[in-house]
């Protein structure tokens, strides 16, 4: 997805049963976000900040 600039949109549920509360899936989200924090021309934030900046056509 990087190499092909793509916007994704990744939704947690923080259930322990099956959602990403679990144990395991909370380290992965963890590693994944680390190496998406890692690189300088990526920007995390929340659906309103992604939707004020479509708004003000930063895009």
């Amino acid at each position: 997805m990087h190499a092909e600039r793509c916007f994704a949109t990744i939704t947690v549920s923080p259930r322990s049963d099956y959602g990403s509360g679990r144990a395991s899936r909370i380290a992965a989200l963890e590693h994944f976000l680390a190496d998406v924090q890692s690189r300088a021309d990526v920007m995390l934030m929340t659906c309103a900040e992604a939707a004020r900046l479509h708004q003000s056509a930063a895009l």
